[in-house]
């Protein structure tokens, strides 16, 4: 899915999904710097965020690449 050197962004989908329409997290891009596997399926980036306060590892699935179309 992602691999390191990756600009992301977090999904509109998400986003949406958590009720999160204004503030940080709407606006904030990163870099992966790592990919972390969390027992047998979880895989969690590792992102050096644009802002701070932003967590650090996110599940990917939570994730778009910054200038690729989103599917909704």
């Amino acid at each position: 899915m992602f691999n390191v050197g990756a600009k992301v962004k977090y999904s509109r989908k998400w986003l949406k999904s958590v009720g999160m329409y204004t503030g940080d997290l709407c606006f904030c891009r990163g870099l992966v710097t790592g990919i972390e596997m969390v027992g047998p399926t979880l895989r969690l980036a590792v992102i050096e965020w644009d802002k701070e306060d932003i967590p650090l590892r996110v599940n990917v699935k939570n994730l778009v690449e910054v200038g690729k179309p989103e599917l909704e």
